[in-house]
């Protein structure tokens, strides 16, 4: 890489960066007082869209199963599925 490409994503990562803790500042209760501002709406509405979607009872029953079993077994099957199926 020459330094012209990584200067290009150090000013991109900068940007997403800033761009994240604007977005954060605005929707955190410790510093916006203001329940009643629309940025703080949509992310009380997004929170509960994301919520309430259930793709389906079978999706919801492997994730009851993947919580019951914890991490360990989860990462050890999704490393074993990654090395059949990915190579």
């Amino acid at each position: 890489m020459n330094r012209s490409t990584n200067k290009r994503y150090e000013v991109s990562s900068l940007l997403v960066l800033g761009s994240f803790l604007v977005l954060a500042a605005i929707v955190s209760p410790r510093l916006n007082h203001d329940n009643d501002s629309a940025a703080v709406k949509d992310d009380i509405s997004a929170f509960f869209v994301v919520m309430n979607s259930h793709v389906s009872a079978s999706f919801n029953q492997f994730m009851i199963v993947l919580t019951e079993y914890g991490r360990e077994v989860a990462w050890i099957v999704a490393g074993i599925v990654l090395f059949v199926f990915c190579g």
